[in-house]
Formats: C-alpha cells, sequence, structure tokens
C-alpha cells in the first residue's frame, strides 16, 4: 500500500474448493494497514531476506504449515491442519492468540515478546512451544503446551515474566527458561530448568508437584513455592551475596533436594 492509513489493508485467501496454499513474497501494508492471509493449504514465505509481511495487525487462518518472517505489531495466528507455526519477526510483538491445532510453534522476534494467548492443541511430546527474543523481554499471559509438550522461552538480553493477576502463565511437560534478568512465572510443568545470565530473581509458582532439574541464578534470590512434591536436582547461586538466599516451600508433599550451593 503506497497511504500508510489504517483502512489500506491487504487481504488474500485461497477457496476451500482449491485446497490452495499461499507462497509470500513481500507485502507492505505499512504501520497502520493490516494484513489478512487465509489459506485451505499451507501458508509459507520464501526464505529471502527481502521476503517480509508488514503490518499493524496480522491474521493468518491456514489447514497447513505456516512459516513467515514479519515486522508487524501483534499477531492472530491458526492452523486448522497438521502443521508447525514458524514466524520470525524483526521487532517486538503481541501474540494475541497464536493455536496449532496439530504442530510445534516457534516465535523468534528482536525485541519484547507479549504471550497474551499460545496453545499447541494436540497434547503431543513433539508439540513445543517456544519463544525466543534477543533484545526485550518476554511477558506470558497464557501459553499452553499440553502434558507432554514443552515450553522454551529465551530472553537473551531481558526478563521473562507472567503478566498477573493469572494464576497459571505456563502448562506444559518441560518448562526451559533462559533470561538475561528476572524470572517469575505460574506454572503447571512436570519439570523446569531456569537460567538467568544477569541481576534478577528466580521465582516460580507451580500448581502441582516439580522437579527442578536445574537452576542457575547469576545474581539473585531463588523462590520456589509448589502444591505437591518438591524434587531440587541442582541449585545454584553463582554471586556470592547476602540477599542471593534460596526459599523451597511446598504446601503439600515433601522436599526432596540433591545440590544447593
Amino acid at each position: 500500500a503506497n497511504t500508510n492509513s489504517d483502512t489500506n489493508d491487504i487481504t488474500l485467501t485461497t477457496s476451500a474448493s482449491s485446497a490452495g496454499n499461499i507462497s509470500v513474497g513481500a507485502i507492505d501494508a505499512g504501520s497502520a494497514g493490516d494484513v489478512s492471509l487465509t489459506a485451505d493449504g499451507a501458508i509459507t514465505e520464501d526464505d529471502q531476506s527481502a521476503t517480509v509481511v508488514a503490518a499493524d495487525e496480522l491474521t493468518v487462518i491456514s489447514k497447513g504449515p505456516i512459516t513467515l518472517a514479519t515486522k508487524v505489531v501483534s499477531a492472530n495466528i491458526t492452523t486448522n491442519a497438521t502443521g508447525a507455526i514458524d514466524i520470525d519477526e524483526t521487532d517486538g510483538i503481541t501474540l494475541v492468540s497464536v493455536t496449532s491445532n496439530d504442530g510445534s510453534i516457534d516465535i523468534a522476534a528482536g525485541n519484547t515478546v507479549t504471550a497474551t494467548f499460545v496453545n499447541s492443541q494436540s497434547d503431543k511430546d513433539a508439540n513445543n512451544i517456544t519463544l525466543a527474543t534477543t533484545a526485550g523481554n518476554i511477558s506470558v499471559v497464557t501459553l499452553i503446551a499440553g502434558a507432554t509438550g514443552d515450553a522454551n522461552l529465551t530472553a537473551t538480553a531481558g526478563a521473562v515474566t507472567g503478566n498477573y493477576p493469572s494464576a497459571k502463565h505456563v502448562t506444559a511437560d518441560a518448562l526451559t527458561v533462559n533470561a538475561g534478568g528476572q524470572i517469575s512465572l505460574a506454572t503447571q510443568v512436570t519439570n523446569a530448568s531456569l537460567t538467568t545470565t544477569a541481576l534478577g530473581a528466580v521465582e516460580l509458582h507451580e500448581t502441582d508437584a516439580l522437579t527442578l532439574t536445574s537452576i542457575t541464578s547469576h545474581n539473585g534470590p531463588v523462590t520456589i513455592t509448589a502444591a505437591d512434591t518438591l524434587t531440587v536436582t541442582s541449585i545454584t547461586s553463582t554471586t556470592s551475596s547476602n540477599i542471593n538466599d534460596v526459599s523451597l516451600t511446598t504446601t503439600s508433599g515433601n522436599v526432596s533436594v540433591v545440590t544447593i550451593d
């Protein structure tokens, strides 16, 4: 769109009868216009550096895989059949709703990621959810990978936190978090590996039993609460400080500790 306006939206649709895909080159609706892509097949891009979907709001609905490079403010993304979702965002992004029918979800961004609702509907071990940003924070309202899918959250230069007052930010089998700052989440997970590489507390509130496979805190206290048995394999604080205390609490069940350093 040559004129940047909220009314100058771009819509591409393949009909249900065609079972066709959408292959995306460069789509530019400006910073105010929206882009809507609907296909009865896959929606993919060609891996060229100039192939970017630029818009204010992006809506994508497919019956197959979705692979896109974007420069958008917010996104609503849905697959209604088997297929992974893979989004590579150049800046920050708000994931208003990302739902995979049966496939993994992988979101990479260049700034803050706000995960309002991210859901892998088919509870399978391969249907993991990965959110990563090279700058800025990750803020999670609701992320559901099921009882067997894993959740991987990486904010290289920022914090990974839950957007309270949600009682449960992350549901998954294994949770892995790497942050360049604070980690603070409410969870329903089986096991967790948490690492901070900069100043910031580590705080986890688990609704059930939890195995802490590994916690490494660069410089900050560690506070873990659980509603059932808490098993601690390894907790390490790499900075010796009077404020870097470790607190483990369970309201039901035992606390089993291997190593706290």
